[in-house]
């Protein structure tokens, strides 16, 4: 009985901040994009990566105020940086990127974001695998 009531107490908590969440963001929001310099996270070498200067957002009137970079390479420890102030991929970053080998793998996350109306917004990250 005492798991049961734990459970169903996780699964209205959960549907709670699903509902919040929902309330909070718009929809057409929701579908926005984040790319680096407009080029596709499928299609993107390191030579863009390292010549790259903003993180782009497809939709007008949204503005990057924040996010973070993590890549993970074979055999080697993590490296993580965060850019807190604007869109700018820093010189830091993209020396770090001419360092990816084949296999590396580069997470974008936690792209925070403002609207024309200044409501804060967080976007999905972009995953990025080094061929």
């Amino acid at each position: 009985m005492k798991y049961l009531f734990s459970l169903l107490l996780l699964t209205a908590t959960n549907f709670s901040v699903q509902q919040i969440f929902a309330q909070n963001a718009s929809e057409s929001f929701l579908n926005c994009i984040a790319s680096i310099d407009g080029i596709d996270s499928k299609l993107i070498t390191v030579e863009q990566l390292a010549n790259a200067k903003l993180l782009q957002v497809d939709s007008a009137g949204i503005e990057i105020t924040s996010f973070k970079v993590s890549i993970y390479s074979k055999n080697a420890s993590p490296v993580i940086m965060a850019n807190n102030v604007n869109d700018i991929i820093t010189a830091e970053m993209k020396k770090a990127f001419t360092f990816c080998k084949s296999g590396s793998k580069i997470y974008i996350e936690y792209i925070r974001c403002v609207d024309p109306n200044k409501i804060s917004h967080t976007l999905s990250p972009i995953a990025i695998k080094i061929k």
